[in-house]
C-alpha cells in the first residue's frame, strides 16, 4: 500500500507530516483525512483554522489533493 503524508499550510507557514499514514488509494486517504479535520474541529484543536489548508502529498512527495480547513 502507498504511504501519504498530511501538510498543513497557511500562507508561507507549513506543517509538514514526516510520518504519513499507508492508504490503499487516493480515495481511502481523502476520507481518512475528512475524519481527521472533522475531529480536529470537535476536539476543539481547530479552534480558529481560517486561511489553513490541508496538503496531501504522495511518498514521492508530489501534491495529490488539497482539502480547506
Amino acid at each position: 500500500m502507498p504511504r501519504y503524508y498530511f501538510d498543513l499550510q497557511s500562507g508561507c507557514e507549513s506543517l509538514r507530516d514526516a510520518q504519513g499514514v499507508m492508504a490503499r488509494d487516493l480515495d481511502q486517504v481523502v476520507t481518512e483525512a475528512r475524519f481527521g479535520i472533522q475531529d480536529m474541529h470537535e476536539s476543539g484543536e481547530l479552534i480558529d483554522a481560517s486561511g489553513w489548508t490541508l496538503v496531501i502529498r504522495d511518498e514521492q512527495g508530489g501534491e495529490v489533493q488539497r482539502m480547506a480547513i
